[in-house]
């Protein structure tokens, strides 16, 4: 039982010297970099070492501490552009006039003449989307548009871009012909 005793207190006293040692390093190098010397307890020294730690900041290779600093916050949101926005607010009132009910979303506009949707306008940064059904379009504007594939199952399934005065006046042409798709008569006789 006496061997284990004195094993357990040369591990101590090793861990001691050990301590010691660290101790005095740190105060030599304290020592060269303070002109002033402090005597302090071996206590203070080790709260000393763990403040010191702490207030250390990485150095740079110029020899300066490394100071962050945050970027400016940036917008990454690119605005409408106001010519975009003008046709597209002059593009609803114009349906308005003419007889249809707007459905406002989050997404789009929604057109509608009685019950049924004429169209879906999209409100983009580059432009303007309509999404119209391809059975009120003459050949023509059927071939200005993109046909979505009969799979998606969507009733409005052609999509046109309008970019500029040109091609809005083409989206007015086919947004009259939804309307009057969706508001001609049915003919029970034939």
């Amino acid at each position: 039982m006496r061997k284990k005793n004195n094993k357990a207190l040369t591990e101590q006293q090793a861990q001691e010297q050990i301590l010691n040692i660290i101790n005095q390093q740190t105060q030599e190098q304290t020592q060269e970099t303070t002109p002033a010397i402090i005597q302090t307890t071996p206590q203070q020294t080790e709260d000393n070492k763990k403040v010191q730690l702490q207030e250390q900041a990485p150095e740079n290779a110029a020899g300066g501490k490394i100071v962050e600093t945050k970027k400016p916050e940036t917008n990454k949101k690119k605005q409408i552009e106001p010519s975009i926005q003008k046709m597209f607010d002059k593009m609803i009132a114009y349906m308005v006039d003419k007889g249809c009910s707007t459905k406002e979303t989050p997404a789009y506009t929604g057109l509608k003449c009685g019950r049924h949707n004429i169209a879906e306008i999209y409100l983009q940064k580059k432009g303007i989307r309509l999404h119209v059904n391809s059975q009120s379009l003459s050949a023509e504007n059927i071939d200005l548009c993109k046909v979505v594939p009969d799979t998606y199952g969507w009733t409005l399934d052609c999509i046109y871009k309008v970019t500029d005065q040109q091609t809005y006046d083409k989206a007015i042409e086919i947004l009259e012909q939804g309307f009057v798709f969706r508001n001609k008569g049915i003919d029970i006789n034939g």
